[in-house]
């Protein structure tokens, strides 16, 4: 997706990139988080389980999973910075 798009209000399939998604056969988990320090995620497939996402560009943060699958139920938890906003 381009991230220049997406932040002028040009995306209207951002559904399409954010969220759970099957790619090359495993669960892509990605969320928007522009002010987060860090990010975990944690579900059914890792038995609850805090796991750190990964940091893209932008404030994307990821997590790429082979044994959760599209059913999986999953929460997301974001640290905020210090920053106050």
């Amino acid at each position: 997706m381009n991230m220049n798009d997406f932040f002028a209000g040009q995306v209207f399939n951002a559904y399409e990139y954010f969220g759970a998604h099957k790619e090359s056969g495993r669960i892509v988990f990605r969320t928007f988080a522009p002010n987060a320090a860090n990010v975990c995620i944690f579900g059914s497939f890792n038995n609850w389980s805090e796991e750190p996402m990964t940091q893209e560009s932008y404030g994307v943060y990821s997590f790429v999973s082979d044994s959760a699958d599209s059913v999986s139920y999953t929460h997301l938890r974001a640290h905020e910075t210090s920053q106050d906003l």
